[in-house]
Order: C-alpha cells, then structure tokens, then sequence
C-alpha cells in the first residue's frame, strides 16, 4: 500500500538528501545515484523502495564508518542499534532520518514479500555486518 503523498514527499526528500550528500562527497558513485533516479521510468514505486532500501544501508554504514554525524553526535553505534532495535520491534521512534527510512523501507518490503519470507529479519542481516565491522575496527589492539 502506497504511502499518503506528504509522507511519501517526506521520506523521498531524506533519500534526495542522502543521495546528493554522497554524490558530492563521492563523485564517482554518481551515476548509480542519476541510475536509481532513472529507474523510475521502469516503475516509479519500486524504484523508489529500491532507493530508500539502498539510502537506508547506505547511511548507517557512513554513520557507523564517521562519514555522516548522527543527530545530536550520538555514538554511531548507540544509534544504529537503536534503529536496528526499532526495526525488530516494529516501534519506530521517526525521531532521525534514519528511523523515518526504516520504518518506510520494512513498510514496503512487508507489502511485497513472498509466503514465508521475513522482511524484518532480511533487513537486520543487512546492518548486523556493519555494527559487526564497525566493532572489529574499535576494538582494542
């Protein structure tokens, strides 16, 4: 089920954001960002879960890596954890871009799946590599 337009607009502005701060801090990521946004040609839905899907990685490992602050300088990885913990609970704060992003991307994942699929589990496996990575690089030699 689609999102009601202003929320739509809200989350597609955080990814825009996301998108353009990388693309300016990376140049050469800069056509699979310009890419994302011409796949919605081929169905702008989709295309859009895809790029929040994509953002919302995307920012916890700038996070978890010192690329991107978290709000307020929070550690990185409190903050990830938190949203990890969100996502597992179904209980989003929306208080950071970041909640805003997962709850509208496990939203649109737990919309498509399949019988037996486990959307919410898909989405923690894919940020437990970055706390882990993230550990492993704090800890002490």
């Amino acid at each position: 089920m689609p999102l009601p337009l202003k929320e739509a607009l809200q989350v597609e502005k955080v990814v825009a954001h996301v998108s353009l701060n990388r693309f300016i801090r990376e140049p050469k990521h800069r056509f699979g960002a310009i890419g994302m946004y011409v796949a919605s040609v081929m169905g702008p839905e989709r295309a859009h879960g895809g790029r929040v899907g994509y953002n919302l990685v995307r920012l916890i490992d700038d996070m978890l890596d010192g690329d991107t602050a978290t709000p307020d300088n929070q550690s990185p990885r409190e903050f990830v954890v938190d949203i990890r913990r969100q996502i597992e609970t179904g209980n989003f704060s929306l208080d950071s871009n970041l909640s805003l992003l997962a709850k509208y991307d496990l939203d649109f994942l737990d919309a498509r799946k399949h019988p037996g699929d486990n959307v919410r589990r898909l989405l923690m496996n894919a940020i437990d590599p970055l706390i882990y990575d993230y550990d492993r690089a704090h800890a002490p030699a």
